[in-house]
Order: C-alpha cells, then structure tokens, then sequence
C-alpha cells in the first residue's frame, strides 16, 4: 500500500509542475505579452499554444491549468495525510481521497472529450496529465480497503448533512483557484483592468471600422467560408510582424471556426509598387516562396518557418536564401524542379505585386496589418484583441 501511495504522491507533484508550466503559456499568450512557441508546440496537430488561446482554455475566468495546479496540491496533501496517518479517521479520509482523485479522472475525461469534438489540435502535455490523473486514481483506489469504498455514497451524503468541516476543505479548489489567478495576473501584468479596457477599445474600433473589400488571390488561405475571417498582410523580414506571427498561429490553430488568409506587403520596391526602393531582394523572393508553397505543397508551414528563421535571412542575399529554399522543399512537400520553377517565374512576380496592391488598396500603412471579416483591427494585444472581436462576433453585438 505505501509503494502505491508514494507513487500516487510522486504523479501528483508531476502534475503540479505540468500545470504550472501550461500556466506559464496561457497567461502571457491570453495577456498579450511578447512570447515565443512553447516546447510542445509540435505541429498542427500538437500545438499547446493553440490549446491554450482556444474558447475551452478557462472556466470562470480561470484557466484550467490554474484548477488544475490547485486542485492537485490538494490532492497531494491528502496523500500526504494518508501515507502518514495524520488523521483520526483514516478509513474516511482514504474514501475521501480516492473520491477527490476520481474527481480530477472524471474531468480528465470531459476534457479530453471536449478537445477530440471542439478542437482540432491537442495538448501533448494536457494528454500526459489525463493519463497521470487515472495512475493516481488507480494507485489510491488500490491502496484502500475494497470493502472500505463501498462507503463512498454514504460520505457524499454526508459532505453536505453532518461532515460540513471535509466540505469546507473541498471549497479550497475554487477560492485557491481565483487567488491563484489573481497572483499569475498581478505576476504577469500588473495592468489587467487597463488590457480589459483596451480589448474593449479595439472592439468598439473595429466595429465602426470601414469594411475593406479583400478579392485578390491571397499567397494562403485556409477555411474561407468561416464565419469569422482574419486577413494578415506582413513583410518576412518586418519584426512585428515575426513577433506575431506566434500568435496569429496559436489563435488560428485553437479556433476551428476561424478562417485565416495571408497576403505578401513586401517592403522592397523590386515587388512592391508602393515602396519608392529596391532593398536587397531578399523579401521578395522570400514572399514569392510563400505564394509558390501555397500552391505546391504545406504553404502555411514555410511561411511560419520563415517567419521563425528571420534573422537568418535578413542576413543572406537571395541567392542564398534559394540554397535554403531548395533544403527547406522537400519538408513541405514540394519538388524543387517545381518550386524553382514557380519562384523564377513571371507570373508569380506578378502575384505578389497584386497581393502588395490589394494591402495598398486596403490602406496597409505598415506591416503587419490585421483584418478581421475584412475591418482592420488596432495594432497591439493580438490574440487578446482577437479574442474579444471574436466574442462580439458570435454574440451578435
């Protein structure tokens, strides 16, 4: 029984520091701070950042992982009273504790449900804490007595009848949850009231917006039919626009009925008829790349790899950004023999100069540039913004 109870402790702490980290993504993510893309921000199939931005992320205004941090410090110091036998009556503080852990299994599976129906990415570290939630149910549920846990029903009753002081100690979860996210909140941005007020700004500025026409073929489109359609026009060397573009993936990825299309506004005259001069070359044959990939293979998947290399490329000329090309093609699909083929010809030159023409069309006055349902949004707290226009959307205001 001990090994088991140890165990049991040891997958607890394991999920503590899990919440934690899963934490550590959400708030600067949901915040709108500058991040990078977390460690299990695989692909698009496994993406973190994008579980963490979705619509299911939160409950009450706190994330799940917060519930989750509390909810399993509780649990662990229930063990621990167990394991020592620091309670007087150990027998109901056992069927207790295998209720809590059954508890925290069932939610496992809600939400595991919740993301194979509503999601269309996963959480590799949400996916190990379902199953380090069912190792502890399964070891504390095999160090009790079994006819001991027969009694559960009786002492479900009896939280809410007689046991009002095991009752108060369930109460922890939620008051240690809020205060929980009142510190993450303070810790990370000690101007919460202020980002909730600009969120509301952008909202009201996007509303009365003017609706922009967008009818040029986009480099990347994905879900066009959505009801809500966000339109990014950016330069692959431009900063902001590399620092977004983070985001932008983590908030497409996490919200199945958003659409999302991609336009090139490179700042180079040689592809741009809206810049006075030539700069080097380089954004243009990186925005060709992209247009080319959209057509040929995983368009969307270089285009963010480009974004994730640019410091890279602002140090090379074109024709070693080609080099790099031809190595990149075959991770997306492509044939070389196509890709070179597409990069050197007229026709996309041409499309990329009618991509930077719709941006001028639609007032791009810098890069990046974001549109949603074809109003531009105020420049700042992405997904933070992108959260609150969605919302505005689906509620009809």
């Amino acid at each position: 029984m001990t090994n088991k109870l140890r165990f049991a402790a040891v997958s607890t702490i394991i999920s503590i520091v899990l919440h934690m980290y899963l934490s550590s993504i959400y708030y600067p993510l949901t915040l709108g701070l500058p991040t990078t893309k977390s460690e299990c921000s695989i692909n698009a199939t496994f993406d973190c950042d994008a579980v963490a931005t979705s619509a299911y992320s939160s409950l009450l205004g706190v994330p799940l992982s917060g519930w989750g941090t509390v909810a399993n410090i509780m649990l662990l110091l229930m063990i621990c009273v167990w394991l020592f036998g620091l309670s007087s009556r150990s027998e109901k503080w056992a069927r207790l504790t295998v209720l809590f852990s059954g508890g925290i299994a069932l939610a496992s599976v809600a939400l595991g449900v919740l993301s194979v129906v509503a999601l269309s990415t996963y959480c590799l570290f949400c996916l190990s804490l379902y199953v380090l939630s069912f190792i502890q149910f399964e070891c504390l549920r095999r160090s009790a007595n079994e006819s001991n846990l027969k009694e559960i029903p009786q002492d479900i009753t009896g939280l809410f009848t007689k046991d009002f002081k095991y009752l108060a100690f369930f109460a922890v979860l939620p008051i240690g949850s809020f205060m929980l996210n009142g510190i993450y909140i303070k810790n990370y941005s000690p101007n919460a009231t202020q980002i909730a007020r600009e969120a509301e700004l952008a909202v009201q500025s996007w509303k009365v917006a003017s609706t922009v026409p967008l009818t040029a073929k986009p480099a990347l489109v994905k879900n066009p039919e959505a009801k809500i359609m966000i339109v990014e026009f950016a330069d692959f060397l431009c900063p902001h626009c590399s620092a977004t573009a983070p985001a932008l993936r983590s908030f497409f990825r996490g919200h199945p009925d958003v659409g999302m299309a991609f336009y090139n506004f490179p700042l180079d005259g040689g592809c741009n008829d809206m810049i006075e001069s030539d700069r080097g070359g380089q954004r243009c044959i990186l925005a060709k790349a992209t247009t080319c990939a959209g057509d040929l293979g995983d368009g969307w998947g270089l285009h963010y790899e480009l974004f994730e290399r640019q410091q890279e490329f602002a140090s090379k000329d074109p024709t070693s950004i080609e080099k790099a090309l031809k190595d990149m093609a075959p991770k997306y699909s492509i044939s070389w023999e196509e890709f070179k083929s597409c990069l050197d010809s007229e026709d996309t030159h041409k499309r990329v100069l009618a991509e930077a023409k719709q941006g001028a069309d639609a007032q791009v006055q810098g890069t990046p540039t974001i549109y949603v349902n074809g109003k531009k949004i105020s420049h700042g707290r992405t997904i933070t913004y992108l959260k609150a226009i969605r919302s505005a959307i689906l509620s009809g205001d």
